[in-house]
């Protein structure tokens, strides 16, 4: 049987895998080139729904990907631990390999799940409880804040102010996230 290679993007949506600038990626290609790849690309395999066949989907690893690529280096895999689902790996290896601060994690995740609930809030968050409320009530709010927080321009705390000022110059109160 087949196989192809596809990748998880839904870490993309919020930017926590978006591709290394050009010059980054040939300095990690420079680095994997003298020193090798220090950590593995991680891979996991799925029956694709419609056709059947075995689907190997990149989890963790595109920019060390590509930079192996440009290095010329036959680059380490791991498959993926079958007992966590990727989509979960993604945001939470990505979230602590980042130097992001604890409003960033949290504006990260609102954007991976919006939505309160059991099923839609991580059950490990590392960051208050409170700075996801402030990220879910900032990002219903005004997505190009919830950028700026992501981007680290914008302090968490200062964004849900001026969240909550618009709130009430518009006349209605944020819900309850």
């Amino acid at each position: 049987m087949e196989r192809r290679l596809a990748a998880i993007l839904a870490a993309d949506m919020v930017g926590y895998s978006r591709l290394m600038a050009e010059d980054e990626l040939d300095e990690l290609a420079a680095d994997i080139k003298t020193n090798g790849l220090q950590q593995p690309i991680v891979l996991a395999d799925f029956a694709d729904e419609e056709s059947g066949e075995i689907v190997t989907m990149l989890v963790d690893g595109r920019n060390r990907l590509e930079a192996c690529k440009r290095a010329k280096v036959k680059p380490k895999t791991v498959e993926h631990a079958s007992n966590q689902e990727p989509t979960a790996f993604v945001p939470s290896a990505n979230i602590h390999r980042r130097h992001l601060n604890s409003g960033q994690r949290a504006m990260a995740t609102a954007m991976m799940y919006p939505k309160k609930g059991r099923d839609q809030t991580p059950t490990q968050l590392e960051f208050h409880p409170e700075y996801l409320r402030q990220a879910r009530t900032v990002l219903e709010q005004s997505e190009a804040d919830a950028q700026r927080v992501l981007a680290g321009t914008f302090a968490l705390p200062d964004a849900y102010k001026e969240a909550k000022t618009k709130c009430a110059i518009d006349g209605y109160s944020p819900k309850k996230l």
